[in-house]
């Protein structure tokens, strides 16, 4: 533990020598030193731990990090072999290495008054304070020394309402913060990133947790490998087939930030066909249907624009084939006749598959909860139960609704 104070010192030594350029020089070098050491004690107390006791900033100290409820009621600092616990009443403010800083604050009760740190989420025209208590958690707005008022979750007494409510009537100097305070949650990080928004009062996309349904058409192509053991598999001509998708989907934004992850649930039919002849008029022909369930999981950021937001996505999709059906037949055709002589049930699709998946789109707000998007994307998808089986490439095009 460090007590810091700034002094300030000039340096008296004769000038009237120097030329008139490097004198010039070396007045800016002083005011940078001085300017350098008054702001190094609030340099220094966002770099390292620190807590101020009776107007001395403390810089340096070795505090006690404890659970919530421990570091609300007392600041903890080790000296020595011992930890001295500082109330509310002795510590005005302290903080932590990581930005964490936690100020005494008295708040009301159901029938008294108590003096606690409060976290400070906020820093601005209004400061967000931070509670958990034994009965629930609360926040609490400042402004100056004209306001200090709780915002409870639910309406109390007299008070009705919700803590919506409450933030509407606090920010009404900023209508564009209209739809972020339909969508934040009674949480830490959303109510940071709310009021992090009001301080520059500019309209952006709220971060939130989104749900919905998804259809569209894809196009699959089936790619043989060379180790499948029958070679005219590889010598036939496969193309992309047609094929609907639909399912449901759920995005969870990541620390509230403009990237999201996308978890996906969707149902697909395919049918595939390919061929081979010989100058014999011998043919042979290979026929699969399938019904499967694909589930990408992928990280998707999108980019910070407000209505029409385009965006990017990449992870990894597994897909199960449930229900599917393979033959391979010969035939030959003699005398504008064809005659199948044999037809052999195959497995040349193995049923689960794991590959990845890019896309990229943009999705349309329609009311804050509800957005439109369109989705094109690739898969990639790869047989990892046998080397006989074939791999599958993918297009798709999708539209989705978020509720």
């Amino acid at each position: 533990m460090v007590p810091v104070s700034a002094d300030k010192f000039i340096d008296k030594t004769p000038l009237s020598l120097a030329p008139p350029r490097r004198f010039m020089s070396m007045k800016k070098f002083e005011w940078f030193i001085i300017l350098l050491i008054f702001s190094f004690p609030a340099f220094a107390s966002s770099q390292n731990n620190y807590f101020v006791k009776d107007t001395l900033t403390s810089i340096g100290a070795d505090l006690v990090e404890g659970k919530t409820l421990a570091n609300q009621m007392v600041c903890q600092v080790r000296q020595g072999d011992s930890i001295i616990q500082y109330t509310p009443w002795q510590v005005s403010e302290y903080g932590f290495y990581d930005g964490r800083t936690f100020v005494a604050r008295s708040i009301p009760l159901p029938d008294s008054t108590q003096k606690v740190f409060l976290e400070r989420l906020v820093r601005g025209k209004y400061y967000l304070y931070y509670y958990e208590g034994e009965s629930g958690r609360t926040f609490f707005l400042e402004k100056d020394s004209t306001l200090f008022v709780a915002l409870p979750k639910h309406g109390q007494g007299d008070h009705p309402g919700n803590f919506r409510d409450d933030l509407r009537h606090y920010t009404a100097d900023c209508p564009k913060m209209a739809d972020a305070i339909k969508l934040v949650r009674y949480n830490r990080a959303g109510y940071k990133k709310l009021m992090n928004q009001y301080e520059v009062c500019k309209k952006r996309p709220f971060p939130f947790f989104r749900f919905g349904i998804s259809a569209g058409y894809s196009a699959s192509k089936l790619i043989p490998k060379q180790s499948i053991s029958i070679p005219e598999i590889n010598e036939m001509m496969y193309k992309y087939e047609g094929g609907f998708i639909a399912g449901l989907f759920a995005e969870s934004p990541v620390l509230l930030s403009d990237i999201s992850l996308v978890l996906e649930m969707l149902f697909t039919r395919h049918e595939f066909s390919a061929n081979v002849s010989d100058i014999y008029h011998c043919e042979l022909d290979y026929y699969a249907g399938m019904y499967s369930f694909q589930m990408p999981f992928m990280v998707r950021y999108a980019f910070p624009s407000n209505r029409i937001r385009p965006f990017v996505n990449a992870g990894a999709v597994f897909m199960y084939n449930f229900s599917q059906e393979e033959n391979l037949y010969s035939s030959i055709e003699s005398q504008n006749v064809i005659v199948i002589n044999d037809v052999v049930e195959t497995s040349l699709i193995t049923q689960a598959m794991l590959g990845y998946t890019l896309g990229a789109g943009f999705a349309v707000q329609i009311l804050p909860r509800n957005w439109i998007s369109l989705d094109f994307r690739y898969n990639g998808y790869y047989a990892i139960e046998s080397a006989q089986a074939m791999d599958i490439s993918e297009f798709q095009i999708k539209s989705s609704i978020s509720f």
